[in-house]
């Protein structure tokens, strides 16, 4: 019984010694069962991926009314995911077609012109602006003034010359004037602004003697007084005093001369004839809040017919640069002439022609 045994184990002893061949390893780890449990996953894992697509690039959208005039865009599943708002604005409808106690609704476009959902863009709202018409711009013209001085000497001139301009233009008396009150009175019953010459000291004295109502620099206090009120009871009814032309007065004597502030005082105006930066009076009429306006240039300074010409065009450029000028004149044949041709030119519209006590404290 011993030697069956021994021999049993002898042999399967070998048999398990034996080497094993590739073909039955192989066949050990293939398995029928972990075969089709992986073939099974991955059927799932691919319908899931299918459906995931199907969901997420889905483009068929409906559209489901509200009542908020507000649309829900969403797609045609049941199973929505993500929810979009379209707000369409309302259309606008004329009033002859809406129905009373009914809102209007949107007429939907024909079958024909329908377009794809992706390219319809709202309707806007047309909203009607109330039409006006514009105001037209005012534009501010330049004021322009002119003076004739030292009228009043030959009688019958000044009175043409009255009658020859308008109110606009502006009239200064010679204080020696046989007919100073019937001139004035004739001159302002026209509508002309009047102005009496303030006779001063001039650059040529004693060859060149404003007469005895002249106001000197080197004359007294007293003396000077006297001649003002002199001047004074020769000018009734007028509007202020011309400057003489060529005068030497300066700031300083203006300031110190008590016959200058008696004018002021008095409540009449003082026009400077001397066309400069700074007038004898500008300082003193600006501190005490004065009267005072000044000559721009005189349109005869040379009686000359190419000068006086030279002296238009500068009244032109005046315009351009929108400045308001006061022009002095003489009652000359030619600076008539010249003044009467301007005032029918064109050039003439550029400006606002005023009287010169317009541009008092100035």
């Amino acid at each position: 019984m011993s030697d069956f045994q021994s021999t049993l184990n002898d042999v399967m002893s070998e048999k398990n010694d034996e080497p094993v061949s590739p073909l039955k390893n192989k066949r050990r780890l293939f398995s029928f069962k972990f075969f089709f449990v992986g073939l099974f996953l991955l059927s799932l894992f691919f319908a899931s991926a299918i459906i995931w697509a199907s969901f997420k690039y889905e483009t068929d959208l409906t559209i489901v009314d509200m009542p908020s005039k507000t649309a829900i865009v969403a797609p045609a599943s049941s199973f929505q995911r993500q929810v979009t708002t379209l707000t369409i604005q309302p259309e606008v409808i004329p009033a002859d077609i809406q129905k009373q106690g009914i809102e209007s609704e949107v007429l939907a476009p024909p079958p024909d012109k329908k377009q794809p959902i992706e390219t319809i863009t709202a309707p806007k709202e047309v909203i009607k602006q109330d039409s006006f018409t514009p105001q037209e711009s005012t534009i501010t013209k330049p004021k322009l003034s002119f003076i004739i001085t030292d009228l009043g000497i030959s009688p019958a001139k000044t009175k043409e010359i009255i009658q020859k301009f308008d109110k606009s233009i502006s009239l200064s008396m010679s204080p020696y004037s046989s007919q100073l009150d019937s001139l004035i009175t004739l001159a302002k019953k026209d509508g002309h602004e009047i102005y009496v010459t303030l006779t001063l000291e001039t650059r040529g004295y004693p060859l060149n003697d404003g007469g005895p109502l002249t106001l000197m620099v080197s004359s007294s206090t007293t003396k000077n007084l006297q001649r003002l009120d002199a001047l004074l009871k020769k000018s009734k009814d007028i509007k202020g005093f011309v400057a003489q032309k060529d005068h030497i007065f300066k700031a300083e004597d203006a300031n110190i001369n008590p016959a200058i502030n008696k004018i002021f005082n008095e409540g009449f105006a003082i026009i400077d004839s001397e066309p400069k930066d700074k007038s004898f009076l500008k300082t003193l009429a600006a501190r005490r809040n004065y009267p005072f306006a000044q000559n721009t240039l005189w349109l005869d300074d040379i009686l000359t017919p190419a000068a006086i010409e030279r002296n238009i065009l500068a009244i032109s450029e005046y315009a351009e640069l929108n400045k308001d000028i006061i022009i002095m004149l003489r009652p000359y044949p030619n600076s008539i002439k010249a003044l009467e041709e301007f005032l029918k030119s064109d050039k003439v519209k550029t400006f606002d022609l005023v009287p010169a006590s317009s541009q008092l404290n100035q």
